[in-house]
Protein backbone atom coordinates (compact mmCIF):
# COMPACT_ATOMS: atom_id res chain seq x y z
CA UNK A 1 0.00 0.00 0.00
CA UNK A 2 3.00 2.30 0.37
CA UNK A 3 3.70 2.53 -3.41
CA UNK A 4 1.76 4.97 -5.57
CA UNK A 5 0.69 3.22 -8.83
CA UNK A 6 2.14 4.52 -12.07
CA UNK A 7 0.13 6.19 -14.82
CA UNK A 8 0.62 3.09 -17.02
CA UNK A 9 -0.90 0.88 -14.30
CA UNK A 10 -3.95 3.11 -13.98
CA UNK A 11 -4.45 3.27 -17.75
CA UNK A 12 -4.10 -0.51 -18.11
CA UNK A 13 -6.34 -1.64 -15.23
CA UNK A 14 -8.64 1.39 -15.27
CA UNK A 15 -9.53 0.60 -18.89
CA UNK A 16 -10.10 -3.02 -17.90
CA UNK A 17 -12.55 -1.98 -15.17
CA UNK A 18 -14.39 0.27 -17.63
CA UNK A 19 -14.62 -2.53 -20.21
CA UNK A 20 -16.01 -4.96 -17.60
CA UNK A 21 -18.58 -2.38 -16.55
CA UNK A 22 -19.77 -1.89 -20.14
CA UNK A 23 -20.04 -5.67 -20.73
CA UNK A 24 -22.03 -6.16 -17.54
CA UNK A 25 -24.36 -3.30 -18.44
CA UNK A 26 -25.07 -4.85 -21.85
CA UNK A 27 -25.78 -8.26 -20.27
CA UNK A 28 -28.18 -6.76 -17.74
CA UNK A 29 -30.00 -4.86 -20.48
CA UNK A 30 -30.31 -8.02 -22.56
CA UNK A 31 -31.49 -9.92 -19.51
CA UNK A 32 -34.18 -7.35 -18.85
CA UNK A 33 -35.42 -7.70 -22.40
CA UNK A 34 -35.57 -11.52 -22.09
CA UNK A 35 -37.56 -11.23 -18.89
CA UNK A 36 -40.03 -8.90 -20.60
CA UNK A 37 -40.43 -11.45 -23.42
CA UNK A 38 -40.92 -14.27 -20.95
CA UNK A 39 -43.86 -12.56 -19.22
CA UNK A 40 -46.06 -13.08 -22.23
CA UNK A 41 -45.03 -16.73 -22.68
CA UNK A 42 -46.18 -17.76 -19.20
CA UNK A 43 -42.70 -18.26 -17.76
CA UNK A 44 -42.62 -17.22 -14.10
CA UNK A 45 -40.43 -14.23 -13.26
CA UNK A 46 -38.79 -14.38 -9.78
CA UNK A 47 -40.37 -11.88 -7.40
CA UNK A 48 -38.33 -9.57 -5.10
CA UNK A 49 -39.03 -11.92 -2.17
CA UNK A 50 -37.60 -15.00 -3.85
CA UNK A 51 -34.14 -16.12 -2.70
CA UNK A 52 -32.50 -15.99 -6.10
CA UNK A 53 -28.89 -14.73 -6.35
CA UNK A 54 -28.37 -11.81 -8.70
CA UNK A 55 -24.86 -12.61 -9.90
CA UNK A 56 -24.80 -9.78 -12.44
CA UNK A 57 -25.46 -7.08 -9.87
CA UNK A 58 -23.02 -8.66 -7.41
CA UNK A 59 -20.23 -8.64 -10.01
CA UNK A 60 -21.01 -5.01 -10.85
CA UNK A 61 -20.82 -4.11 -7.16
CA UNK A 62 -17.41 -5.78 -6.83
CA UNK A 63 -16.15 -4.03 -9.95
CA UNK A 64 -17.29 -0.68 -8.55
CA UNK A 65 -15.42 -1.41 -5.29
CA UNK A 66 -12.26 -2.26 -7.26
CA UNK A 67 -12.53 1.02 -9.18
CA UNK A 68 -12.89 2.93 -5.88
CA UNK A 69 -9.79 1.21 -4.45
CA UNK A 70 -7.76 2.13 -7.56
CA UNK A 71 -8.92 5.73 -7.20
CA UNK A 72 -7.72 5.71 -3.58
CA UNK A 73 -4.30 4.51 -4.73
CA UNK A 74 -4.00 7.28 -7.31
CA UNK A 75 -5.24 10.17 -5.20
CA UNK A 76 -3.75 9.41 -1.78
CA UNK A 77 -1.20 6.66 -2.30
CA UNK A 78 -2.93 4.99 0.71
CA UNK A 79 -0.64 6.76 3.16
CA UNK A 80 2.60 5.57 1.58
CA UNK A 81 4.17 9.03 1.32
CA UNK A 82 5.05 11.58 3.99
CA UNK A 83 2.60 14.46 4.05
CA UNK A 84 3.73 18.04 3.53
CA UNK A 85 2.41 19.04 6.95
CA UNK A 86 4.70 16.45 8.58
CA UNK A 87 7.71 17.80 6.66
CA UNK A 88 6.78 21.35 7.61
CA UNK A 89 6.53 20.33 11.28
CA UNK A 90 9.99 18.73 11.16
CA UNK A 91 11.46 21.86 9.54
CA UNK A 92 9.82 24.07 12.17
CA UNK A 93 11.27 21.92 14.96
CA UNK A 94 14.80 22.11 13.53
CA UNK A 95 14.55 25.89 13.17
CA UNK A 96 13.47 26.29 16.79
CA UNK A 97 16.44 24.26 18.12
CA UNK A 98 18.83 26.12 20.44
CA UNK A 99 21.81 27.71 18.62
CA UNK A 100 25.25 26.13 18.78
CA UNK A 101 27.12 29.35 17.95
CA UNK A 102 26.90 32.46 20.12
CA UNK A 103 28.58 35.84 20.33
CA UNK A 104 30.91 36.83 23.16
CA UNK A 105 28.84 38.13 26.06
CA UNK A 106 25.92 35.75 25.40
CA UNK A 107 24.87 32.78 27.50
CA UNK A 108 23.58 29.41 26.39
CA UNK A 109 21.13 27.35 28.47
CA UNK A 110 21.13 23.55 28.25
CA UNK A 111 19.62 20.55 30.03
CA UNK A 112 22.22 20.58 32.82
CA UNK A 113 23.04 24.23 33.18
CA UNK A 114 23.93 27.59 31.66
CA UNK A 115 27.27 28.59 30.14
CA UNK A 116 28.41 32.09 29.24
CA UNK A 117 31.59 33.45 27.68
CA UNK A 118 32.20 37.12 28.40
CA UNK A 119 33.46 39.73 25.97
CA UNK A 120 37.25 39.88 25.59
CA UNK A 121 39.23 42.09 27.93
CA UNK A 122 42.87 43.08 27.55
CA UNK A 123 45.32 40.99 29.52
CA UNK A 124 49.08 41.36 29.93
CA UNK A 125 50.92 38.30 28.74
CA UNK A 126 53.53 36.80 31.06
CA UNK A 127 57.01 36.44 29.67
CA UNK A 128 57.53 33.18 27.79
CA UNK A 129 60.51 32.70 25.44
CA UNK A 130 58.79 29.70 23.81
CA UNK A 131 55.86 31.80 22.63
CA UNK A 132 55.91 33.24 19.09
CA UNK A 133 57.08 36.86 18.93
CA UNK A 134 54.07 37.65 16.75
CA UNK A 135 51.78 37.08 19.73
CA UNK A 136 52.17 40.37 21.51
CA UNK A 137 48.97 40.78 23.50
CA UNK A 138 46.42 38.75 25.42
CA UNK A 139 42.62 38.61 25.57
CA UNK A 140 40.81 37.33 28.64
CA UNK A 141 37.34 35.74 28.48
CA UNK A 142 35.39 35.16 31.69
CA UNK A 143 33.73 31.75 31.39
CA UNK A 144 30.92 30.92 33.80
CA UNK A 145 29.23 27.55 34.26
CA UNK A 146 25.98 27.48 36.29
CA UNK A 147 24.53 24.14 37.37
CA UNK A 148 20.72 23.88 37.09
CA UNK A 149 20.61 20.07 37.40
CA UNK A 150 20.31 17.86 40.49
CA UNK A 151 23.77 16.35 40.12
CA UNK A 152 27.20 17.94 40.24
CA UNK A 153 28.90 18.84 36.95
CA UNK A 154 32.37 17.31 36.98
CA UNK A 155 35.12 19.77 36.11
CA UNK A 156 37.00 17.04 34.25
CA UNK A 157 34.04 16.54 31.89
CA UNK A 158 34.52 20.01 30.35
CA UNK A 159 37.01 20.90 27.64
CA UNK A 160 37.91 24.44 26.58
CA UNK A 161 39.82 25.42 23.43
CA UNK A 162 40.14 28.38 21.07
CA UNK A 163 41.18 29.30 17.55
CA UNK A 164 42.64 32.56 16.26
CA UNK A 165 42.02 33.41 12.60
CA UNK A 166 41.15 29.74 12.05
CA UNK A 167 44.32 28.32 13.65
CA UNK A 168 44.71 26.76 17.08
CA UNK A 169 45.20 29.50 19.65
CA UNK A 170 47.83 29.61 22.39
CA UNK A 171 46.23 29.69 25.82
CA UNK A 172 47.79 30.99 29.04
CA UNK A 173 47.79 29.30 32.44
CA UNK A 174 48.19 31.18 35.71
CA UNK A 175 46.67 29.19 38.59
CA UNK A 176 47.33 31.94 41.14
CA UNK A 177 45.16 34.35 39.16
CA UNK A 178 42.46 31.80 38.31
CA UNK A 179 43.49 31.63 34.66
CA UNK A 180 43.68 28.44 32.65
CA UNK A 181 41.80 26.11 30.35
CA UNK A 182 40.02 24.01 33.00
CA UNK A 183 37.31 24.50 35.59
CA UNK A 184 38.99 24.83 39.02
CA UNK A 185 36.44 22.49 40.67
CA UNK A 186 33.17 20.63 40.16
CA UNK A 187 30.01 22.73 39.96
CA UNK A 188 27.44 21.69 42.57
CA UNK A 189 23.67 21.87 41.96
CA UNK A 190 22.43 25.45 42.16
CA UNK A 191 25.98 26.85 42.16
CA UNK A 192 28.18 28.44 39.50
CA UNK A 193 31.89 28.53 38.77
CA UNK A 194 33.86 31.22 36.89
CA UNK A 195 37.42 31.28 35.63
CA UNK A 196 39.52 33.32 33.18
CA UNK A 197 40.37 31.89 29.77
CA UNK A 198 43.26 33.83 28.19
CA UNK A 199 44.60 33.49 24.63
CA UNK A 200 47.64 35.10 23.07
CA UNK A 201 46.86 37.25 20.02
CA UNK A 202 48.79 39.08 17.30
CA UNK A 203 49.03 42.87 17.28
CA UNK A 204 46.16 43.34 14.81
CA UNK A 205 42.51 42.45 15.63
CA UNK A 206 41.83 38.76 15.14
CA UNK A 207 38.80 36.51 14.76
CA UNK A 208 38.56 34.36 17.87
CA UNK A 209 36.38 31.31 18.52
CA UNK A 210 36.06 29.66 21.93
CA UNK A 211 34.86 26.04 21.91
CA UNK A 212 33.33 24.39 24.98
CA UNK A 213 32.23 20.75 25.18
CA UNK A 214 30.80 18.62 27.99
CA UNK A 215 31.78 14.93 27.97
CA UNK A 216 33.24 15.50 24.51
CA UNK A 217 29.90 15.80 22.67
CA UNK A 218 27.69 18.58 21.28
CA UNK A 219 30.28 21.39 21.44
CA UNK A 220 29.21 25.02 21.74
CA UNK A 221 31.01 27.96 20.13
CA UNK A 222 31.41 31.63 20.98
CA UNK A 223 32.84 33.90 18.30
CA UNK A 224 33.89 37.50 17.82
CA UNK A 225 36.76 39.87 17.18
CA UNK A 226 39.40 40.54 19.81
Amino acid sequence: MGVTPSIGWIRRYGQGFLADWMVLSSHLTAGSRRKSDEVGSGVRIPSPGDNVPDTGRELMRRTAVAVAVATCLVVTGCGGQTSKSSSASSTSTSKSAAPQVMKFGEERAGKRGVISVGKPAAHDLPADPRRSKELTRGAKFAITVRNTAKKALEASAFTFAATTNGAAAVSITDVAKGIGDKLPADVLPGADRTFGFVVALPANPADVTVKIAYQGVNPLYWTGTA
